[in-house]
Order: C-alpha cells, then sequence, then structure tokens
C-alpha cells in the first residue's frame, strides 16, 4: 500500500490500481436510441464526460474536506472550462466532476463560489 498526503493535507491510505483508458464503448452508444428524455440527457452527459481525460471529484466531498459551501456541478464545470480545463458532469452522480484540472483550481473555483 502506497500512504503519503494529498495536497489537501489529508492522508492518503491506498492508492490505485487506476484505471486510465476509456469507460465508454462508442460503437455501442452510437448504435443505441434513447428511449426516452432522461436517456438522452444520460447520453449526452456520456457524451461529453467521454471528452474529459481527466479525474472524478466529489463535490460534497471536496467541500467537506476544505470546509466550504456547496456549488452547483454545472456552475463549477463552467467554472474550470472558463479557466481553460476540461470539465463535465458525470454519469456517475449529480455531484459529481470529471476535470483535468488540479484539486487546489477546483477548491479555488468553489471557494469563490460567490460569481459562479
Amino acid at each position: 500500500m502506497n500512504k503519503g498526503v494529498c495536497e489537501c493535507g489529508c492522508e492518503l491510505d491506498y492508492a490505485g490500481p487506476l484505471y486510465t483508458g476509456s469507460l465508454f464503448d462508442w460503437d455501442f452508444v452510437r448504435k443505441t436510441e434513447p428511449m426516452d428524455s432522461r436517456m438522452e440527457k444520460f447520453f449526452g452527459i456520456i457524451e461529453e464526460e467521454s471528452r474529459v481525460s481527466g479525474m472524478l471529484y466529489d463535490i460534497h466531498e471536496t467541500c467537506s474536506k476544505n470546509k466550504l459551501d456547496t456549488v452547483k456541478r454545472d456552475a463549477l464545470v463552467d467554472r474550470l472550462k472558463g479557466k481553460g480545463y476540461k470539465a463535465s458532469g458525470s454519469v456517475f452522480g449529480g455531484f459529481k466532476v470529471r476535470t483535468d484540472a488540479p484539486l487546489n483550481v477546483i477548491v479555488e473555483c468553489i471557494r469563490n463560489h460567490e460569481s459562479i
């Protein structure tokens, strides 16, 4: 087991294995016809998320560990994109963000949430 300290100050108790490959099979997604508007939204999130090769962050967990108020996912995604990072929501939950931004930038965007 790898031990260490995260840049947020928390002790890491494990690391890996980490899957970094594609999460989505585009041939399958393209051949699948959404049955209703919820499925269309789901496929839209898949499409957007597949374009971001970054880590998945839980907004609630990040805010809790940094003693910050929670922000809306879409507002955070927009803020990260505005700073030049790739970012998207995630099919893994409404409070998850996938981004290539480092944690300190995510925390900064949340901390400055009054303007988002």
